[in-house]
């Protein structure tokens, strides 16, 4: 027996690194087979019985990485992963601050004025440089000696002989310079011939380099993330009668749970009380809200629109259909590709071949062409450090995480990566008939009325007679008179007659409902309806007879129809050149009508399901790539025989395990739809694979300096940049399927690919020096490789990001607000879940319109800006009802933004304070609305409540769109204030690391720290400093032009009323439009009594302003 163990591997950074640890899981005695994915950062390990996971993570790290056992919903890694970004943009400023002199003194090199401080570049470059090479370098040492281990070469060993080669060369030529001329000072200016700038610059350089590829790596597995978002993290649990809240690990099958309007359903499981409508949205991929009722399923992750229901939970844990599509997902991108092989084998012996190449061109350069020994080794290190494995390692397995992920959101579950690149080579596809082309559900699709009865009166004896029976075609008949809305006759006598049909007494008469045979028996005759027999069964449909003991009465027509989708779907299929069959078990006259109907000329009856086999076989040996499409249960020989197996997905019934391509809509339009995603997958895997073949193949002649005739060359340092720029340039191209609409150009998948070919050429143009004089000798000393241009730079000053002013310098777009969901109409305004992007977020929000005739130039809006609430309870629909409520019925536009992280808003909770993520959520709300069509985009105010004023007058400050503003509550202060009054809620607290995970305040550490201390210790913080003044609201008073009234309870215990006081102060003294109410009572909300006149005074502000 096996098993199969997956692991977090933390600290890969390129194809060398994950061949170096599947080479070391694979010499795990008992291992079966290995799979280390670089993008995902996981090894999937099939062991026999007995393995220790254990010696699997002991194996990980004698190959110099560390790695935990994944366990679904453990967040624990995510965690990690979070941690060691945040260590390498530590490393990452650190490095870059010591390497602030060399840089330095590299520009100077260029500059015809020899500076003053250039006699200490040595003794300076080396007190800089040292602490680099070998404590921020430390992790390359550390990988390259694990790699030795092994006997093979990463990475890491590139990075660090590259820089140790430059930095040892260096201290070597320091050192005979300074035992030469008894000085560590340069005597005549500058110390020739070190490159100390060299090892240190590329060590930065590609630290600069992991910390993008990271963070942009961690975007594509967004789709999993997003789907892990869909998981609550409590249930209702009724237990002795009494609602309980439990974790879900708690939950139990069995449990009855209750969910409420707005919440996500914890488990999956059979509805026992109520009725709603769900959105399964996160689960199938399918927009439109489900009705469910008692004895329906309900899935984890999908949301309750409204109304209370109580179910029974079924599938808890893993077992949970999310869950499972998650496990699908996750399995799906940490598999390879039978394209990946290649890179694999290429990066296997890529890293020998660039250090074999490396050596090669040292000794061209000094042994054959006879060039300066500096000159010989500037180059070698340029080929060891432009080299990058990364790119190939990559090309592959970001494409299927972005595009698996991308497909499991339109509710296509691809299993396995092979899969996906044989989905880009089908040219056959086999459906089953019933349930896959079909409905799976006869239907009554015909009446006809023989005896002037009447055709309702046809159904209602039908009905009644068959509503008693379980037969298919009974049932197929009875259902069809539900939807006349009339009651069935009383029957008795009644008798079921097997195979024939039924029969029965109605108000004294005998009636008989069946098929011919049956009419036989009774010594009918079908000649009286002779025309609409041979119209029925030349289309394949069942015939049921109605008769009394004399005559025919009716005729009913039952079939299973198509599905409405099919014959859109069969064509598009058929423009991808594909030959179409259709194999059932049903007769050739009813196979025949339906192949006829959709189009498909190769259909082949009567074939039992093991025969479907048969069939799939022998279109293989033809040469044919054949997919099967089914139901997954009766086509399972059929499915296992395919190259390719797509499952239909129906309900309850979905089976994540029958195929290689589960379609969770049961939608064949789908199947089109996933074969179209492959294209696209594998035409971006290759274009991928090119663009890493491509940079090597002229990076490293380029390093190695082969074309020096034409003075083409690049220095080390900008080599290593290079290395970077394609590895990220990789990670950014596969992030553009996140932009894939069905059968739609992805302009920006077909733009990227040719802006990162032009970049690529533009950067060794650019970065290459030309107009080298290589007429002069090269035995001659040469400084630093001559070179004909130079270097120019201009210094910037730091500014915060957080800082009004630099806001202010910023431009925000966003396009309209989509509607996602209609809600319950409020009395006077229509209510919908709108969003709309703000820094490629996406925001969700409540949107209100009135009903009434829209003014000329439109409604005046509000863009509505919520206070603190825990991001993590955060509903759209629960919270300033009231508020919105008042707002719309008054006749504005009012659009309550899910500020980023709260509801289903993307993006993680910054807070107001300390971060500008809110006010650019506010901003862009604003730009949104100023395209909506029923707005004025001149007549557009913002209101905003305790944490939210502090990020609403920030948004006034920086766009002066907003033509009025309301603040209740507000929490808008100089930070001094902050430290004298405090804010007693957590609205500060949650995005300490404790609480909501590593947060970067600001790019600037400095800030950070600040921030802290705010929190913290403010007494220890000098308020004088630039940086509060820059950040401050009332300190950038000055740029508020439109007027704003203010709102605040004297008892208010959250934010404090001095808060407002010492604001209005701010106001007076720079003579702005102010109002300003303080309340007696009503505490932070602002409640009843007082909550009417505030509301009512608010209305008239935006009246009057708006």
């Amino acid at each position: 027996m096996s098993k199969k163990v997956t692991l977090n591997i933390f600290g890969m950074h390129c194809a060398s690194c994950s061949v170096l640890v599947e080479r070391s899981l694979k010499s795990i005695p008992g291992a079966v087979s290995v799979n280390v994915n670089l993008s995902s950062e996981k090894a999937q390990i099939v062991v026999e019985d007995g393995v220790l996971v254990d010696s699997l993570l002991s194996a990980v790290e004698d190959s110099g990485y560390t790695a935990s056992e994944f366990v679904q919903g453990d967040t624990s890694s995510e965690t990690r992963k979070s941690e060691m970004l945040g260590s390498l943009k530590k490393r990452l400023g650190v490095s870059l601050l010591l390497s602030a002199p060399l840089i330095y003194f590299m520009l100077m090199d260029f500059s015809e004025i020899t500076p003053v401080l250039m006699p200490y570049m040595g003794i300076v470059s080396l007190l800089v440089a040292t602490p680099i090479q070998f404590i921020i370098g430390r992790p390359f040492y550390k990988g390259m000696f694990s790699a030795l281990k092994l006997k093979t070469f990463n990475m890491d060993s590139l990075i660090a002989i590259g820089t140790s080669v430059a930095y040892f060369y260096s201290l070597i030529a320091y050192g005979m310079y300074a035992f030469t001329n008894k000085s560590l000072i340069g005597t005549d200016g500058k110390i020739h011939d070190l490159y100390f700038e060299t090892s240190a610059l590329l060590i930065t350089f590609v630290l600069l380099g992991k910390f993008l590829e990271t963070h942009a790596k961690n975007k594509t597995s967004y789709a999993v993330k997003k789907l892990l978002d869909n998981f609550p993290k409590i249930a209702h649990v009724i237990r002795d009668g009494t609602v309980v809240d439990i974790g879900l690990s708690e939950v139990a099958v069995g449990d009855i749970v209750l969910v409420k309007p707005g919440e996500q359903v914890p488990v999956d499981g059979e509805i026992v009380t109520g009725s709603s409508s769900i959105d399964e949205s996160s689960v199938t991929g399918e927009s439109m809200p489900t009705e469910k009722t008692i004895h329906d399923f309900v899935y984890s992750g999908s949301i309750n629109k409204q109304g209370s229901f109580e179910f029974k939970a079924k599938n808890v844990g893993s077992t949970s259909l999310l869950a499972r599509i998650i496990q699908t997902v996750e399995d799906a991108q940490g598999s390879k590709a039978p394209i990946q092989e290649l890179s694999d084998r290429i990066s296997r012996y890529f890293v020998p071949l660039v250090l074999i190449i490396a050596l090669v061109t040292f000794i061209v350069w000094y042994f054959i062409l006879s060039s300066t020994f500096t000159f010989a080794l500037m180059s070698m290190i340029s080929v060891i450090v432009i080299a990058c494995p990364c790119a190939l390692g990559l090309a592959t397995p970001t494409s299927l995480m972005v595009g698996t992920g991308k497909g499991a959101s339109l509710g296509i579950l691809i299993k396995n990566a092979k899969a996906l690149e044989i989905a880009n080579q089908i040219d056959t596809i086999v459906f089953d008939k019933t349930g896959t082309l079909t409905n799976g559900k006869p239907v009554v699709t015909d009446v006809f009325d023989v005896s002037n009865i009447g055709i309702l009166e046809i159904k209602r004896i039908a009905a009644s007679l068959e509503k008693q029976s379980e037969h298919p075609l009974a049932q197929a008949i009875y259902q069809s008179f539900i939807f006349e809305r009339s009651s069935l006759h009383l029957v008795s006598k009644f008798i079921s007659h097997s195979g024939m049909g039924v029969s029965g007494e109605i108000n004294n008469t005998q009636y008989w409902l069946g098929n011919e045979t049956f009419l036989q028996k009774m010594n009918l005759s079908t000649s009286t309806v002779t025309e609409i027999k041979k119209k029925l069964e030349s289309e394949s449909k069942s015939i049921i007879y109605l008769s009394d003991k004399e005559n025919i009465l009716g005729v009913i027509g039952v079939s299973d129809t198509v599905k409405p989708e099919a014959l859109n779907a069969l064509a598009r299929l058929k423009s991808y050149k594909i030959e179409l069959f259709m194999l059932t078990g049903d007769n050739e006259g009813t196979a025949n009508a339906i192949g006829k109907l959709l189009g498909i000329k190769n259909v082949i009856a009567r074939v039992l399901p093991t025969e479907k086999a048969e069939v799939i076989a022998r279109l293989k040996k033809e040469g044919r790539v054949v997919a099967m499409v089914g139901d997954g249960i009766n086509d399972a020989p059929a499915l296992a025989t395919a190259d390719m197996s797509i499952v239909m997905g129906n309900g309850s019934d979905i089976s994540l395990e029958a195929g290689d391509i589960v379609l969770m809509r049961g939608n064949l339009m789908d199947v089109a739809v996933a074969l179209d995603l492959s294209k696209q997958v594998v035409k971006k895997i290759k274009q991928n694979m090119f663009f890493a073949l491509f940079y090597n193949l002229i990076g490293i002649p380029i390093a190695a300096r082969a074309f020096i005739s034409i003075g083409l060359l690049l220095k080390p340092e900008i080599a290593g940049l290079a290395m970077v720029l394609s590895s990220i340039s990789v990670v950014i191209n596969a992030l553009t399927l996140k932009f894939y609409t069905p059968f739609k150009r992805n302009i920006v998948s077909l733009v990227v690919p040719i802006l990162m070919f032009i970049i690529f050429l533009v950067f060794f143009v650019l970065f290459a020096h030309f107009d080298l004089p290589i007429k002069q000798n090269m035995s001659a000393p040469m400084s630093k490789d001559t070179l004909g241009s130079k270097i120019t730079a201009s210094r910037h000053e730091y500014v915060s990001p957080i800082s009004i002013n630099y806001l202010r310098t910023q431009k925000f777009n966003s396009p309209a607000p989509t509607n996602e969901t209609r809600l319950n109409d409020g009395s006077t305004y229509e209510q919908y879940i709108a969003s709309y992007k703000s820094e490629d977020l996406k925001i969700n929000g409540l949107l209100t319109v009135p009903t009434s005739p829209k003014p000329e130039g439109g409604f005046p809006a509000i863009v509505f800006v919520h206070g603190y609430l825990p991001p993590s309870t955060y509903v759209t629909t629960q919270k300033y009802t009231a508020y919105v409520d008042y707002l719309s019925r008054n006749g504005f536009v009012v659009y309550k933004i899910d500020l980023r992280g709260h509801g289903n808003s993307e993006g993680q909770p910054s807070g107001a304070y300390f971060s500008s993520g809110y006010t650019i959520d506010a901003i862009s709300a604003l730009k949104s609305l100023q395209k909506h069509p029923s707005v004025n985009k001149d007549r557009i105010g913002i209101w905003g409540h305790s944490m939210a004023g502090n990020a609403s007058l920030r948004a006034m400050l920086v766009d002066s769109g907003f033509k009025a503003g309301v603040i209740w509550a507000g929490a808008v202060y100089s930070y001094e204030d902050f430290a004298k009054y405090r804010i007693t809620d957590s609205s500060y607290v949650a995005r300490t690391p404790s609480t909501q995970g590593p947060v970067v305040y600001d790019k600037n550490r400095e800030v950070s720290e600040k921030v802290r201390l705010l929190r913290d210790d403010p007494n220890k913080l000098d308020f004088s400093d630039t940086f509060w003044s820059s950040i401050s609201l009332t300190s950038n008073i000055r740029y508020l032009k439109t007027p704003i009234q203010l709102h605040h309870a004297v008892n208010d215990n959250v934010v404090n009323v001095g808060y407002s006081r010492e604001l209005v102060e701010a106001f007076k003294s720079n003579s702005l439009d102010y109002e300003y109410y303080e309340y007696d009572g009503g505490g932070h909300n602002i409640e009843s009594p007082y909550f009417e006149i505030a509301m009512e005074r608010t209305v008239e502000f935006f009246h009057k302003y708006l």
